[in-house]
């Protein structure tokens, strides 16, 4: 991991492409653009295919206007203090990253596979971070399609605030939620079993179909504050 993280400082080929992901507007042309990505390194993404390789890379405490960063594997990248404003992760591969007190504001992240990753104090604003499919979903031969839901197990969320933010079919399985604030948010068909919930705050959001534990933290933190759909909620019971 150590030779991942020195090469952004130290090797003059990736300073360049990193310099080039941020300010794609310094390629003259689309077909520039097209070349320059074909011969880019690629590593194998979430759902087994290759995608621009960004492992690890620091690009904590800038500001980020309409950049693309879709279709990259970021694992393991610091981007902690940021500002993505109408930024695109769309399908990139994002897992164990460092996000903390990053502001989100209609950012695209549908979907986005981002397990075991630091959310902590980050604000959501307007984002999309929905699933593209049921989660059983099946390709013509009947092959289950991987990477449908959008992939935040493990990650924390703790103090966060999300406002009119689409979580629609995403997995947060033990997910740390403690302290989060969302406000009309779309939580329906996630999978929201195992996550850790503790002063948390749900407001008008959307739970139709949502997957979640049968406590009563659960349910008495659902039926207040006008939640839609809290009728279609899938209580899961402990079986043990």
């Amino acid at each position: 991991m150590s030779a991942l993280r020195t090469r952004w400082s130290q090797d003059k080929y990736f300073l360049q492409m990193l310099n080039l992901v941020l300010e794609t507007e310094q390629l003259e042309s689309p077909a520039a653009l097209r070349e320059w990505f074909r011969t880019a390194p690629k590593v194998e993404n979430y759902v087994g295919g290759e995608d621009f390789d960004l492992r690890c890379v620091d690009i904590s405490g800038r500001s980020f206007g309409n950049i693309s960063l879709a279709y990259c594997v970021l694992d393991g990248a610091q981007a902690s203090d940021c500002d993505f404003q109408h930024t695109d992760f769309q399908r990139s591969t994002a897992q164990n990253c460092n996000f903390s007190n990053s502001k989100f504001n209609v950012a695209q992240m549908s979907p986005l596979y981002a397990r075991g990753s630091n959310f902590n104090s980050c604000h959501f604003n307007s984002c999309f971070a929905q699933g593209v499919a049921p989660r059983h979903h099946t390709n013509a031969d009947g092959v289950p399609t991987k990477g449908t839901f959008s992939d935040f197990r493990n990650c924390t969320f703790v103090n966060v605030t999300a406002v009119n933010t689409g979580f629609y079919r995403c997995d947060f399985r033990n997910a740390d939620m403690a302290n989060a604030s969302f406000d009309s948010c779309d939580f329906s068909e996630s999978d929201l079993r195992g996550a850790k919930f503790g002063n948390t705050t749900l407001t008008k959001c959307d739970m139709r179909g949502a997957m979640v534990e049968d406590t009563p933290e659960w349910r008495n933190a659902l039926e207040l504050n006008g939640n839609l759909n809290v009728d279609r909620i899938v209580w899961a019971r402990d079986e043990s």
